[in-house]
């Protein structure tokens, strides 16, 4: 969580609309089980997700989505 909020300079707990899986109610088998991954929802269901690796920025690419909602709220 520290991770996330210090890349994204996004404070989790004062947006309604980000949810943290501490229960693992997202299962995503795949072999990055030890990566912090981002889930995208569109309907409310699952649309796309991301793993924060040293390969993959995760984190960035959700800071970059969330610039973009904002700037489209702005309009």
């Amino acid at each position: 969580m520290k991770i996330l909020q210090q890349k994204t300079e996004v404070r989790i707990n004062e947006h309604p609309n980000i949810y943290v899986d501490r229960e693992n109610l997202f299962a995503i088998q795949t072999g990055n089980g030890i990566y912090p991954c981002v889930v995208y929802m569109k309907n409310g269901k699952m649309g796309d997700y991301s793993f924060q690796s040293p390969g993959n920025d995760a984190f960035r690419q959700l800071e970059n989505a969330i610039a973009l909602l904002m700037e489209d709220s702005e309009k």
